[in-house]
């Protein structure tokens, strides 16, 4: 089930960002974003567990993914596109946006899987000194 993030969802959100990233966004982070109105933010919940979310940004008829992760003991389940899946359906964007580290395979493979095209690259973009692989994809 997905369903909106809200600041209830915080500890788990926390739990998964801290295991996901080695720079994770703080906890107040993702309060601003639970607070900021262009913010489209949601939670996957499987048997009453928080498993995955995504964070973005609805602006006009774009979606910018911000942060997307899922729970380690979950990744390669398909988390991660329903969550995408729920923007397109319930958001009705025209296009999708969003930057991954270069570094990140899995991620590239998979938002390549999905029909996102490169857009660009962003050099020395994250504080490891990765570049950003730019994304878009056309919602047709």
């Amino acid at each position: 089930m997905i369903i909106k993030a809200n600041s209830e969802h915080i500890d788990d959100i926390l739990e998964i960002e801290n295991s996901s990233y080695l720079r994770p966004w703080t906890k107040q982070s993702f309060m601003n974003e639970i607070d900021n109105e262009i913010s489209s933010n949601w939670v996957y919940i499987s048997s009453s567990k928080l498993i995955g979310y995504l964070f973005g940004w609805k602006i006009e008829n774009e979606f910018h993914i911000n942060n997307i992760a899922t729970h380690r003991n979950f990744r390669r389940l398909g988390v991660a596109k329903k969550m995408i899946d729920n923007i397109v359906t319930n958001l009705l964007p025209k296009k999708i946006f969003l930057e991954v580290s270069n570094f990140n395979n899995s991620a590239v493979m998979l938002y390549e899987n999905l029909g996102f095209k490169k857009n660009g690259i962003r050099k020395r973009y994250y504080s490891d000194n990765s570049d950003a692989i730019m994304y878009k994809m056309d919602i047709k």
